[in-house]
């Protein structure tokens, strides 16, 4: 398979430029990675969301393992790191092979595959937008409110992204109900008063309101059937 690395970089670039900028993207490499394996989906690249770990030599000499996601090109040995600026790389997005970069020839791929850890990484993420914990958790973790800006800015992107193609297959289908859906959740509890968060919608990426506005539609399509089926 030839890979347009250039285009897969900037696909990257398009999909983060609204939402990282230059902030560290330390602890958002779960989120942003599973939601750049969907964006790149909607592009017709498919990839598969590794998991791993980069070992970091502290001061007193011992060696830290952080754990780390990243994305590889299937039936190739190209990755995308879309959050390698944490670790002080030069480039803040790195597409290339392991062990083209002093960074990510480092990293130690965990060897057990997808299906041995993702739900419960995937089960930790989705916790915080549980209804009856996040408003507690988002008052206590400056990370929190920050993580929640960063991850609604991610969606805002897809969805757009998402309402510009003309059909939807399976893959993006799937991804995007089992991630976004509990982005809509919080949001709709949002703005039913049921959570309380503060957003300026001035610093959101353009197509926020239509994210707002499907996730109305959406809760109330919910509701509907539920009082119906009651």
């Amino acid at each position: 398979m030839t890979v347009d690395k250039d285009y897969i970089l900037k696909l990257t670039k398009d999909f983060t430029s609204e939402s990282i900028h230059d902030q560290d993207p330390a602890g958002l490499c779960f989120p942003t990675s599973f939601l750049l394996h969907v964006y790149l989906g909607t592009k017709q690249i498919k990839s598969s969301l590794i998991k791993g770990d980069f070992p970091e030599l502290q001061p007193d000499g011992t060696t830290k393992k952080t754990p780390h996601y990243w994305l590889q090109i299937d039936t190739t040995d190209i990755i995308v790191d879309a959050t390698i600026q944490q670790f002080k790389n030069p480039d803040p997005i790195y597409v290339g092979t392991l062990q083209d970069n002093e960074i990510t020839k480092t990293y130690i791929p965990n060897e057990l595959g997808l299906q041995s850890w993702f739900e419960t990484d995937f089960n930790v993420w989705k916790d915080k937008y549980e209804e009856s914990r996040y408003p507690a958790r988002l008052d206590e973790s400056p990370y929190e409110k920050r993580s929640t800006i960063y991850i609604l800015k991610l969606a805002t992107i897809l969805n757009r992204e998402c309402k510009k193609m003309t059909s939807v297959d399976e893959f993006t289908n799937h991804h995007y109900g089992l991630y976004l859906g509990h982005i809509y959740c919080f949001l709709y509890n949002l703005q039913k008063g049921i959570v309380s968060f503060d957003i300026t919608k001035e610093n959101m990426p353009a197509g926020f309101d239509n994210l707002l506005e499907d996730v109305l539609q959406w809760g109330d399509a919910q509701l509907k059937n539920q009082n119906g089926a009651a």
